[in-house]
């Protein structure tokens, strides 16, 4: 949610990546404080763009509960 928060009110800043990267990689099984350009979202993204990454992360992860809920 910071990550939301911060590109909302600041653009894509160095917290914002900081703060998704760092979600990535706990999710694949990464140290999360070394940054793994596997599943690092790639930098130098304009605003829009960096949100169109945040959203496709909740929606995947929404699809995920549903899926799980529905077996």
């Amino acid at each position: 949610m910071f990550a939301e928060a911060e590109n909302e009110l600041s653009g894509a800043t160095t917290a914002a990546y900081d703060a998704i990267n760092m979600v990535r990689r706990r999710g694949y099984g990464k140290t999360i404080s070394t940054p793994d350009a596997t599943v690092d979202i790639p930098s130098g993204l304009s605003k829009a763009d960096f949100f169109k990454y945040l959203v496709r992360k909740e929606l995947l992860n929404w699809v995920e509960k549903v899926s799980v809920n529905m077996i």
